[in-house]
């Protein structure tokens, strides 16, 4: 039982905290464009208003709209096995991320399953 118990563990990550963040943060093409962040240098002692004219400036010189596609994430959600059959549950997560005005990662994630599937 012990040894069952040990490969479903494996399977379906047991030991692993289910986090969406490092899900993200492990995609590559999602970690590169994570990682490069623009930063608007403003010396010291500037006046609040004159900094945010710009920073505004620099913002609607440099705004564009880029598409990331969603990263798709499959997991195992539940699974029964005999030793004539076998069924599982997977359920994906598509997950679209951005950063918002305050630089804080955010996403949206959607999760979706197919129900029990032979295996």
């Amino acid at each position: 039982m012990w040894h069952i118990w040990q490969d479903y563990s494996d399977e379906m990550r047991c030991g692993h905290e289910f986090n969406m963040v490092a899900a993200i943060m492990e995609d590559s093409t999602a970690k590169a464009w994570m990682n490069s962040v623009n930063v608007v240098t403003v010396p010291v002692n500037t006046p609040p208003q004159v900094a945010q004219n710009i920073i505004a400036t620099a913002a609607q010189n440099s705004v564009a709209i880029v598409a990331h596609p969603p990263i798709q994430l499959n997991e195992l959600i539940a699974s029964i096995e005999s030793t004539r059959y076998a069924v599982a549950v997977h359920t994906t997560f598509s997950i679209v991320y951005w950063r918002d005005a305050n630089m804080a990662l955010a996403f949206n994630a959607t999760a979706y399953s197919e129900g029990w599937k032979s295996v």
